[in-house]
């Protein structure tokens, strides 16, 4: 009976480990990902867009017009040109927009997310607990502020968060690659 005692308190002490130790793969990966953060020449290629729920997005959902495989929750951008690109201290982006537009714009505008200037409050945190990359920043499109929140996982996934002044918000999920000389795999 004692041996059991011995043997639970054992069991015990083992289950309760610490968090498990990222692999040396793993973090060399997240050191590559914070290095080519850190020299601003990068490319964010997104394959989803996620927009904001809204009562004119489910109308367009009922009517099937998204298309097959597409619904609100989550629209394909498969053959849909976006990029958002981070060079030195510019950052440009062209971005397809699904939502809804809170105030007008002006005429010949395309509808998508554009901008290319430098950004203000530009802030890049390193999360070491989730080995990813958080960056921050507001930026002027031609009509238009945004907030912009990216994140970027050390398997190079992005998750990337625009906050319009004049629509609402929509999440975009894509892959990170060097701007210069490497592929997406």
């Amino acid at each position: 009976m004692k041996w059991l005692v011995y043997i639970v308190i054992a069991l015990s002490i083992v289950g309760c480990g610490t968090a498990k130790e990222p692999t040396i793969e793993e973090q060399e990966a997240y050191n590559t990902l914070k290095s080519f953060i850190a020299e601003k020449d990068f490319t964010i290629l997104s394959d989803y867009a996620r927009p904001q729920a809204s009562s004119g997005l489910n109308s367009l959902q009922n009517s099937n017009i998204l298309g097959n495989g597409n619904s609100v929750a989550g629209i394909s951008l498969q053959g849909n040109p976006n990029y958002l690109k981070v060079t030195n201290d510019t950052i440009s982006a062209h971005l397809p927009f699904y939502g809804e537009r809170r105030i007008g714009s002006g005429f010949g505008s395309n509808g998508a997310i554009d901008f290319n200037a430098q950004p203000n409050n530009y802030k890049v945190i390193e999360n070491d607990k989730k080995r990813a990359v958080e960056i921050s920043f507001d930026i002027k499109g031609n009509s238009e502020l945004y907030t912009i929140n990216l994140t970027v996982f050390s398997n190079k996934r992005t998750t990337l968060l625009v906050t319009s002044s004049q629509r609402t918000n929509i999440e975009y999920t894509g892959k990170a690659k060097r701007t210069v000389n490497e592929s997406l795999e």
